[in-house]
């Protein structure tokens, strides 16, 4: 067996002190009032013994397993220690309740003390003296990898705590626009609608005290769970910072398991949070057959990944000094409180602000082939590019704090540039003659060119946690998805008018349809699009779409405003 910094070396002889000159004094007979010669040494107790404190030290079983080193072979100063006098191990063994732990056997993971080292893993490979290592153990990767994983571990469930809020919310909005509809069909066919109507409400109720219940249930969890990692990281940082390292090499053993179960637990609570998406589906009797109905409808299953919103206000694009209405074509989030658009009709792109609901900075330029702005991303912090139809161009502007938008250069296209999306350090644009989506470089260099069956290209979104590019032919009525190769990888058919395309964190894909006044959601294996928004939610004649780290959704219509709505 062996014991990393231990010998199994006994010296069978003691010289007598008087034979000997040191000026080393047995520590023991020290604390007694008494200067006796020291005549030996103990590694373990760091002491210099002399010859009766030495013989008494090798009988008791305590002290059986030290090291203890002859006049010959002591030191002749005391080693210095890195282990601090209340840094020691003080745990009394589980098996032996009259010995400490001390050691830790490295090929069974097993604390123990020195009968337990004796009996039970004498022929181990690898036994550690536990203040030996744990002098440095604040240090080792070992430690610092146990405490990285319950900081992580506690912030995966604290974002598992966020989750389950923002779907707690969602059993109320999902319910009570689904009693909207109920409720606007209900002054339709008033005449039936109290009985039936409390038959789909207990439904609605049934479905959300379900998912409360739910939430509840894996709230408490997850504070449990919280409150579990927060006292495990403390104990640790305790240790640490009262440098009781023995008590932390110890605690840290015990906590793997610990961990692993808490692992599990976060991970049980993320794949349990999801609900069961509804909405409220009118029976189609109600409104040809009123006298044979006898319901008023179903809730609709949804797809799991199908969103909801809440309206959350509008933004005002318009500038006091402009005759003509809006169109908004074009628009990128720039942060949390900004965002840009690209004003079509007035032949000017904008600088708004989320929080204000208005106009920061307006650019625009007298020159007519510059009077078309069509699309507009951010391509760094504090950067834009727009593209100009006309031109051929694509412009750079600077976004100056709480200033005025500034031309920076601009980039020769070579063709008919409108929508336009950031590709890492590359831009996506799509081109209508001929029709044809391009990766170009900021200088305007081409990279690649995506060809297929398109008839006009309007607008691109690209998806960088699955590498894809998403463009919409509202001639075609298609959203078609593609790889940075071209390949298609699948392709939206029968939309309503396709215009502009987002992908949130989440790589769910929203669409906005003009000719339906509605928003979509393409579902992942699913041939229908769930209809996220539509023309009573004030969605009329959408033409681009943006949405936020914050899961905030901005809509560009041919008006003077944009709609702002939270996704659940």
């Amino acid at each position: 067996m062996e014991v990393s910094g231990r010998r199994n070396v006994r010296s069978e002889s003691v010289s007598k002190a008087s034979d000997i000159e040191t000026d080393n004094y047995c520590d023991p007979c020290k604390h007694d009032g008494r200067n006796v010669a020291a005549n030996g040494y103990c590694v373990d107790c760091k002491e210099y013994l002399c010859t009766g404190c030495y013989s008494v030290h090798l009988r008791p079983s305590v002290w059986r397993h030290h090291q203890l080193l002859d006049a010959q072979t002591m030191p002749t100063t005391k080693p210095a220690t890195n282990i601090k006098v209340t840094d020691i191990c003080t745990e009394v063994c589980q098996k032996h309740s009259d010995k400490i732990i001390e050691y830790f056997c490295n090929p069974h993971e097993m604390l123990g003390c020195s009968a337990c080292i004796t009996t039970e893993h004498r022929s181990c490979i690898k036994v550690d003296y536990i203040p030996d290592v744990a002098a440095t153990f604040g240090k080792s990767k070992e430690f610092n990898n146990l405490h990285e994983n319950l900081e992580s571990l506690l912030s995966l469930n604290e974002k598992n705590k966020s989750n389950i809020r923002n779907k707690t919310k969602v059993v109320d909005i999902q319910a009570d626009k689904a009693k909207v509809q109920v409720t606007t069909l209900r002054s339709e066919v008033y005449a039936l609608f109290d009985r039936l109507e409390k038959k789909i409400d207990r439904s609605i109720d049934d479905v959300r005290n379900r998912d409360k219940k739910k939430m509840v249930k894996l709230s408490n969890k997850s504070d449990a769970v919280s409150a579990n990692l927060k006292d495990h990281i403390s104990v640790i940082e305790t240790k640490v910072n009262e440098g009781k390292m023995c008590q932390l090499f110890i605690e840290t053993k015990r906590l793997k398991e610990s961990e692993r179960k808490l692992h599990a637990e976060v991970q049980k609570i993320a794949e349990d949070s999801n609900l069961q998406i509804f909405q409220f589906q009118p029976d189609q009797m109600i409104v040809d057959m009123t006298e044979k109905l006898t319901d008023i409808g179903k809730l609709k299953v949804l797809d799991k990944n199908a969103k909801l919103s809440r309206f959350e206000g509008d933004i005002d694009v318009k500038v006091r000094t402009e005759t003509k209405k809006c169109n908004i074509t074009g628009m990128s989030i720039l942060s949390k409180n900004q965002l840009v658009v690209a004003d079509y009709m007035n032949g000017c792109v904008k600088l708004l602000s989320i929080v204000n609901k208005d106009v920061i900075s307006v650019y625009k330029t007298e020159v007519v082939e510059y009077s078309d702005p069509f699309d507009v991303t951010k391509v760094e912090d504090g950067r834009i590019a727009v593209t100009y139809p006309s031109a051929w161009k694509i412009r750079i502007l600077n976004v100056p704090d709480g200033g005025n938008l500034k031309f920076v250069r601009e980039i020769n296209a070579k063709g008919a540039c409108y929508g336009l999306v950031r590709n890492g350090a590359n831009l996506v644009v799509s081109f209508n003659t001929p029709p044809v989506v391009k990766i170009l470089t900021l200088d305007g260099k081409v990279v690649k060119k995506i060809t297929g069956d398109y008839k006009f290209p309007d607008y691109v979104a690209f998806n960088p946690y699955r590498n894809t590019i998403y463009i919409s032919d509202f001639s075609l009525d298609t959203v078609t998805c593609v790889t940075i190769e071209g390949k298609v990888v699948s392709d939206g058919k029968h939309l309503g008018g396709p215009c502009g395309v987002a992908v949130d964190a989440n790589s769910q894909v929203l669409v906005c349809c003009r000719s339906t006044n509605s928003v979509l959601q393409l579902l992942k294996g699913s041939k229908r699009p769930h209809e996220l928004l539509h023309n009573s939610d004030g969605v009329r004649y959408p033409q681009c779409i943006a949405v936020s780290e914050q899961n905030t959704l901005f809509i560009g219509l041919a008006d003077d405003k944009v709609k702002m709505f939270q996704l659940y």
